[in-house]
């Protein structure tokens, strides 16, 4: 653990294949320390994915390109690549649980966020915050 951080804190990149939930605390540990999650996993539904474009601040991976893996990060341009990292860190602040927790778009706002869609359903987009 001594060296894990460090070592993300210090990437461009981080990998982050499917956990047992779908996704792994390598998430959070990316998001936190400021890395861009490389997501590689086919069929995960990622915290507060119905509220968050993780598009916008993440690389997706399919398992089967993950030959390809090294091609697709290579190819993400240096202005992509500063974009990505700009929403990275408004999403970061929004998952820390730092502050008042009842903060706009604070991990406790969003999960009550999240729960009034899955009740409603009657509204389906998703909200970006980069």
């Amino acid at each position: 653990m001594q060296d894990y951080l460090p070592a993300v804190a210090n990437s461009r990149f981080c990998l982050c294949p499917r956990g047992v939930a779908g996704w792994a605390p390598r998430l959070i540990d990316a998001i936190y320390l400021g890395c861009i999650p490389v997501l590689i996993s086919d069929y995960t539904i990622y915290p507060f994915q119905d509220l968050i474009d993780y598009s916008r601040f993440a690389v997706f991976v399919r398992e089967s390109e993950v030959p390809l893996m090294e091609d697709i990060i290579d190819a993400i341009s240096p202005e992509t690549e500063r974009e990505m990292r700009v929403a990275l860190g408004i999403v970061r602040d929004s998952l820390l649980y730092f502050g008042s927790p009842l903060r706009e778009h604070s991990p406790v706002d969003l999960a009550l966020q999240s729960l009034y869609l899955m009740r409603t359903r009657k509204n389906n987009s998703t909200i970006v915050w980069a």
